[in-house]
């Protein structure tokens, strides 16, 4: 009778043994599946975070080169349709009595200057390479894609956030 007993009190031991051991791994399942949903979260916010920054480095680039460059006047020599919707432009200008040509890659869709047309720009005066247009439209849609992507990347952070919390 006492063996009886024995051997019962032995299988629900280890019966409990076991159901503690599942209890602990399923913990530790979610755990670590918390731990994947925190670090996704915050790696998106960050992620965001970082396109916010770049919308503003682009807008401020060009603001500043506005306020701080000089004032020139620049002439298109070249215009060639690029790969897909891209357009290829010559500008050429003189900025230290130095007749500086520069190559740049654009969208159709953004500038609407023929080949000989004249333009305003704004060249940094340290680096005379470095130009913008008066009134160029380019470093605006690049800061709004840029702020764009952020903002989605931060809304869909804190969509994980409450789907997470609410779960």
């Amino acid at each position: 009778m006492k063996g009886l007993f024995f051997m019962e009190k032995l299988r629900k031991t280890e019966f409990y043994r076991q159901l503690f051991h599942k209890l602990k791994e399923k913990h530790r399942q979610k755990e670590v599946e918390n731990m994947e949903i925190i670090f996704g979260m915050t790696g998106t916010l960050f992620l965001g975070l970082m396109f916010l920054a770049a919308g503003r480095f682009f807008l401020e680039k060009e603001k500043k080169l506005k306020i701080t460059g000089i004032k020139t006047i620049a002439k298109i020599t070249e215009k060639k349709s690029g790969y897909r919707k891209s357009l290829l432009l010559t500008v050429e200008y003189t900025a230290d009595n130095k007749v500086i040509k520069k190559k740049i890659t654009t969208s159709r869709f953004l500038f609407f200057l023929e080949k000989g047309d004249e333009v305003t720009i704004f060249y940094n005066k340290n680096k005379p390479e470095n130009f913008c247009f008066e009134n160029d439209k380019r470093y605006i849609v690049r800061s709004g894609l840029f702020f764009f992507a952020g903002l989605m990347e931060i809304l869909a952070s804190i969509a994980a956030f409450f789907t997470w919390i609410l779960k």
